[in-house]
């Protein structure tokens, strides 16, 4: 394959150069494919470049010219070129609302993760201990829940963020909280860890 199949002329070969920019190869398979008719195509009737095992017919350099000119090469161009152009302004396309939603979310425990952990060090520090009688808001006022999920329940009266989440938490039982007693644990042995290493470097 030659570079020169990269580019193309307009106007029957006498106008400006483009590139073809939807021509790509492959070296382990040494074969030639059209991207946009690879991710677009609904097409019965494929030419080797849309297909898996790709263009190889090197001395039928014609068929390149004879494919982006077919309709359906041209309506997949059009459709990869403004997915393109989509991404490039992050808007319209599910992909951008997709990572949003994802940014959100990792905000979202950025937020709720440090307030459980400070609680958590909190009651350490005081010697107490996290648990009571029951593991659940569900429990009634007179109840023994702990003074960890007790802690947490007081500071949704005073925290919006830690409101949203204990909502959340008592209206979908299952749900993930980073309040169950194995993170309580997982907490309490990374501080452990942490103040043992302090106490290492200090010491040496």
């Amino acid at each position: 394959m030659n570079k020169t199949w990269f580019k193309r002329k307009l106007g029957n070969g006498h106008g400006e150069e483009v590139t073809r920019s939807w021509l790509v190869c492959s070296t382990s398979k040494k074969s030639a494919f059209c991207i946009c008719c690879i991710l677009y195509s609904r097409s019965d009737h494929q030419s080797s470049l849309e297909q898996e095992s790709g263009f190889n017919q090197w001395k039928a350099r014609e068929r390149i010219s004879v494919h982006e000119n077919v309709k359906n090469h041209r309506e997949c161009f059009i459709q990869w070129k403004e997915v393109e152009i989509n991404l490039a302004e992050n808007k319209g396309v599910i992909d951008a609302e997709l990572q949003s939603q994802i940014e959100k979310e990792k905000q979202k425990w950025r937020d709720i993760l440090p307030r459980i952990l400070h609680c958590i060090k909190f009651l350490a520090i005081q010697n107490l201990a996290l648990r009571g009688h029951g593991e659940s808001f569900e429990l009634g006022d007179d109840s023994n829940m702990g003074n960890f999920l007790g802690l947490l329940k007081l500071l949704p009266i005073f925290d919006p963020v830690m409101k949203e989440h204990l909502t959340r938490v008592e209206s979908h039982p299952g749900s993930t909280s980073y309040l169950s007693p194995g993170v309580q644990n997982e907490f309490i042995h990374m501080m452990a860890s942490t103040v043992c290493q302090s106490l290492l470097r200090s010491i040496s």
